[in-house]
């Protein structure tokens, strides 16, 4: 038997005897009632009354709102519209189905409305957390059953996700002088509480580049190119819009040292001005050139990087010496201080000539002999013939005793 338009019900012709009437069939929107009433029939024309009580089937709509990337993640401060189909047709339409409220978010992350009457929902995200794009589609929901919650979920089995609000930075790192682009600049982004979110090295462009989520950040340098200063400053950005594009310019400064060269006499350590060097690069290329000043020093402005220096010229009266030696600069305002010795050319002295020999005679002078005597009257003459005369003498007396030791070896031998 099936309730008429005026929710009554009858049977008729009912035989004598005991029956039980139970509801087969709840109407539309109505809970089945488990009710069982018991009659009886007792005699001709009775009729007997009966109370059928249905309640209206209530349920509630419930979903679980998560981050897409970290669905354990939940996500708060959301606001979802339910609408009720109005019209019966199965389509959202705003201005047709009638608003019924705003789910109530009843824990972290959780959203729930209660006491919606049997019957079709449509559930619209009207606001997503901060950072997270807004999900625009609209959801069907349908109470059937009394006491069910419907789940809403755009992922079935994760929850209602919503996508993060992500942004590109892109940082160009240059050389502070000349504008060349950058390899090898190592970057770091942290958030707001520090934690490094992100790391990468410039390549060939000299650029590196993020992709990040809503937020604020800073980006530090914490490794500088091979011959550039460090740049530890932070530089602060933030994410705000879905697509967003930042860009970050950042330059480095070039290492730069210098070379002292000192230049000494090799014995007394006397300061030698005037000396002539030569800076090459690792290429064997002259890069600089200088000469001590009158303390006996020359200095070198280079940049980071392997060099040898030379001496060309020496100072007047000393030795070059040639020798090419290594140095590099690898610390922004190093000094390299080098002393370096000459030695002094030794002047020759020149030779005394020899004393001249005197010339001694090789033979023995002859006793000049005569047959003629002096003659009488020539007194002159007289005298000569005395001295020869001496002379003859003593010639002959040496040369007796000369023979006469000459003859004693002779015996001896």
């Amino acid at each position: 038997m099936v309730s008429d338009e005026n929710d009554a019900f009858k049977f008729e012709n009912v035989p004598f005897g005991d029956y039980v009437v139970v509801e087969l069939e709840a109407p539309e929107g109505y809970v089945k009632s488990d009710a069982r009433h018991f009659v009886s029939v007792t005699y001709d024309t009775q009729v007997i009354g009966i109370k059928a009580i249905n309640y209206l089937i209530v349920g509630s709509v419930q979903l679980t709102k998560v981050d897409a990337e970290y669905p354990d993640n939940k996500l708060t401060g959301a606001v979802f519209e339910v609408f009720a189909d109005t019209d019966k047709d199965g389509a959202f339409d705003a201005e047709k189905d009638e608003c019924l409220g705003t789910l109530t978010e009843i824990n972290e992350g959780i959203y729930e409305m209660t006491g919606l009457l049997y019957g079709n929902y449509f559930v619209k995200e009207k606001a997503a957390p901060e950072g997270f794009l807004l999900d625009e589609n609209v959801y069907t929901v349908s109470i059937v059953n009394d006491k069910e919650v419907v789940m809403v979920e755009n992922e079935a089995g994760v929850g209602f996700m919503d996508q993060p609000i992500k942004g590109k930075v892109t940082i160009f790192k240059t050389d502070d002088e000349s504008g060349e682009k950058l390899v090898g600049a190592g970057f770091r982004i942290c958030d707001t509480e520090g934690n490094a979110v992100a790391e990468g090295y410039t390549g060939e462009e000299g650029t590196v580049s993020f992709e990040l989520r809503y937020g604020k950040y800073t980006v530090a340098e914490f490794e500088a190119p091979k011959g550039y200063v460090l740049d530890e400053a932070p530089y602060s950005f933030e994410v705000t819009e879905h697509g967003q594009k930042i860009s970050i310019d950042m330059a480095n400064t070039k290492i730069k040292g210098k070379i002292v060269i000192s230049k000494v006499d090799a014995d007394t350590e006397e300061l030698l001005p005037d000396a002539g060097f030569r800076i090459y690069d690792v290429n064997g290329e002259v890069i600089r050139e200088g000469r001590t000043n009158k303390n006996g020093n020359v200095e070198f402005d280079l940049e980071f990087g392997t060099y040898y220096y030379q001496e060309f010229d020496a100072p007047e009266g000393y030795e070059v010496n040639d020798e090419k030696y290594e140095f590099t600069i690898t610390e922004d305002g190093q000094v390299v201080s080098v002393i370096m010795t000459n030695k002094a050319i030794l002047k020759e002295t020149p030779e005394e000539p020899d004393e001249p020999k005197k010339d001694t005679p090789t033979e023995t002078p002859k006793t000049p002999t005569s047959t003629e005597g002096p003659k009488t009257g020539d007194d002159a003459d007289v005298a000569l013939w005395m001295v020869l005369a001496v002379l003859a003498a003593i010639t002959g007396v040496g040369l007796t005793v000369f023979s006469v030791k000459r003859k004693k070896k002779d015996k001896e031998k």
